[in-house]
Protein backbone atom coordinates (compact mmCIF):
# COMPACT_ATOMS: atom_id res chain seq x y z
CA UNK A 1 0.00 0.00 0.00
CA UNK A 2 1.12 3.88 -0.58
CA UNK A 3 2.14 3.28 -4.23
CA UNK A 4 1.04 6.70 -5.55
CA UNK A 5 0.46 8.24 -9.07
CA UNK A 6 -0.55 11.61 -10.24
CA UNK A 7 -4.45 11.84 -10.14
CA UNK A 8 -5.83 11.45 -13.79
CA UNK A 9 -9.75 11.35 -13.81
CA UNK A 10 -12.78 13.09 -15.37
CA UNK A 11 -15.31 14.78 -13.08
CA UNK A 12 -16.64 12.22 -10.61
CA UNK A 13 -19.44 13.55 -9.49
CA UNK A 14 -23.07 12.39 -10.20
CA UNK A 15 -24.77 13.99 -12.78
CA UNK A 16 -21.99 15.73 -14.43
CA UNK A 17 -21.43 15.52 -18.21
CA UNK A 18 -17.67 16.44 -18.37
CA UNK A 19 -16.06 13.73 -19.48
CA UNK A 20 -12.18 15.14 -19.88
CA UNK A 21 -9.52 13.62 -18.15
CA UNK A 22 -7.60 15.97 -16.59
CA UNK A 23 -4.81 16.35 -13.66
CA UNK A 24 -6.23 17.28 -11.05
CA UNK A 25 -4.98 20.60 -8.66
CA UNK A 26 -5.46 21.58 -5.55
CA UNK A 27 -7.64 24.39 -4.86
CA UNK A 28 -5.72 25.95 -2.19
CA UNK A 29 -2.29 26.24 -3.58
CA UNK A 30 -2.41 24.63 -7.40
CA UNK A 31 -0.35 21.75 -6.01
CA UNK A 32 -1.01 18.37 -8.05
CA UNK A 33 -2.99 15.72 -6.60
CA UNK A 34 -1.73 12.35 -6.18
CA UNK A 35 -4.07 9.21 -5.25
CA UNK A 36 -2.42 6.20 -3.55
CA UNK A 37 -3.83 2.41 -3.92
CA UNK A 38 -5.95 2.99 -0.65
CA UNK A 39 -7.96 5.80 -1.83
CA UNK A 40 -5.53 8.22 0.07
CA UNK A 41 -5.79 11.70 -2.04
CA UNK A 42 -3.03 14.14 -1.21
CA UNK A 43 -1.68 17.90 -2.34
CA UNK A 44 2.02 17.61 -3.55
CA UNK A 45 2.82 20.24 -1.29
CA UNK A 46 3.12 18.54 2.50
CA UNK A 47 0.41 19.79 4.96
CA UNK A 48 -1.79 21.75 1.98
CA UNK A 49 -4.59 18.37 1.73
CA UNK A 50 -4.81 14.89 2.56
CA UNK A 51 -7.26 12.58 3.21
CA UNK A 52 -9.35 9.52 2.31
CA UNK A 53 -11.14 9.44 -1.34
CA UNK A 54 -14.61 10.18 0.01
CA UNK A 55 -14.02 13.43 1.83
CA UNK A 56 -13.08 15.59 -1.13
CA UNK A 57 -14.88 17.73 -3.30
CA UNK A 58 -14.55 18.60 -7.13
CA UNK A 59 -15.24 21.07 -9.04
CA UNK A 60 -14.76 20.33 -12.75
CA UNK A 61 -15.17 23.66 -14.09
CA UNK A 62 -18.07 22.65 -16.12
CA UNK A 63 -20.87 25.02 -15.70
CA UNK A 64 -23.28 24.42 -18.18
CA UNK A 65 -27.48 24.66 -17.45
CA UNK A 66 -28.13 21.68 -15.70
CA UNK A 67 -24.67 21.13 -14.44
CA UNK A 68 -24.91 19.94 -10.81
CA UNK A 69 -22.00 21.99 -10.16
CA UNK A 70 -24.17 25.27 -10.64
CA UNK A 71 -26.70 23.33 -7.98
CA UNK A 72 -26.33 24.69 -3.98
CA UNK A 73 -24.37 27.16 -2.53
CA UNK A 74 -21.06 25.71 -3.84
CA UNK A 75 -19.68 24.32 -6.99
CA UNK A 76 -17.77 21.50 -5.03
CA UNK A 77 -19.48 18.23 -5.07
CA UNK A 78 -18.67 14.99 -3.71
CA UNK A 79 -17.82 12.09 -6.19
CA UNK A 80 -19.82 8.78 -5.59
CA UNK A 81 -19.02 5.22 -6.52
CA UNK A 82 -20.09 4.83 -9.69
CA UNK A 83 -18.92 8.34 -10.19
CA UNK A 84 -15.16 7.57 -9.37
CA UNK A 85 -15.09 3.56 -10.57
CA UNK A 86 -16.03 5.10 -14.00
CA UNK A 87 -13.69 7.71 -14.49
CA UNK A 88 -10.82 5.78 -13.41
CA UNK A 89 -11.76 3.37 -15.67
CA UNK A 90 -11.40 5.86 -18.62
CA UNK A 91 -7.92 7.31 -16.83
CA UNK A 92 -6.22 3.87 -17.07
CA UNK A 93 -4.74 3.96 -20.06
CA UNK A 94 -3.86 7.67 -19.98
CA UNK A 95 -1.24 7.37 -16.94
CA UNK A 96 -1.99 5.53 -13.84
CA UNK A 97 -2.05 1.86 -15.98
CA UNK A 98 1.02 2.85 -17.62
CA UNK A 99 2.79 4.18 -14.24
CA UNK A 100 1.33 1.60 -11.90
CA UNK A 101 0.45 -1.54 -13.20
CA UNK A 102 -2.75 -3.55 -12.81
CA UNK A 103 -1.89 -4.63 -9.37
CA UNK A 104 -1.80 -1.03 -7.97
CA UNK A 105 -5.88 -0.61 -9.59
CA UNK A 106 -7.13 -3.93 -8.48
CA UNK A 107 -6.19 -2.54 -5.12
CA UNK A 108 -7.68 1.14 -5.86
CA UNK A 109 -10.62 -0.61 -6.82
CA UNK A 110 -10.78 -2.55 -3.84
CA UNK A 111 -10.70 0.25 -1.43
CA UNK A 112 -13.33 2.12 -3.36
CA UNK A 113 -15.99 -0.76 -2.66
CA UNK A 114 -14.43 -1.32 0.74
CA UNK A 115 -15.44 2.42 1.14
CA UNK A 116 -18.77 1.94 -0.40
CA UNK A 117 -19.09 -1.06 1.54
CA UNK A 118 -18.76 1.09 4.41
CA UNK A 119 -21.87 3.44 3.73
CA UNK A 120 -19.02 6.51 3.08
CA UNK A 121 -19.88 7.63 -0.38
CA UNK A 122 -23.37 9.33 -1.42
CA UNK A 123 -26.08 7.22 -2.61
CA UNK A 124 -27.50 8.41 -6.01
CA UNK A 125 -30.80 9.86 -6.26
Amino acid sequence: MGQWAKLFMACPVPGCTNSRVTEWQAVRCGGTMYIDDDGTMECQHSGCASGPMYTWRFDCGSYSWGSPHNIGNSRFKAGDKQGFCHMFAAALSMAMLGTQGMAWVRRLMESIERFDNQGRFPKRA
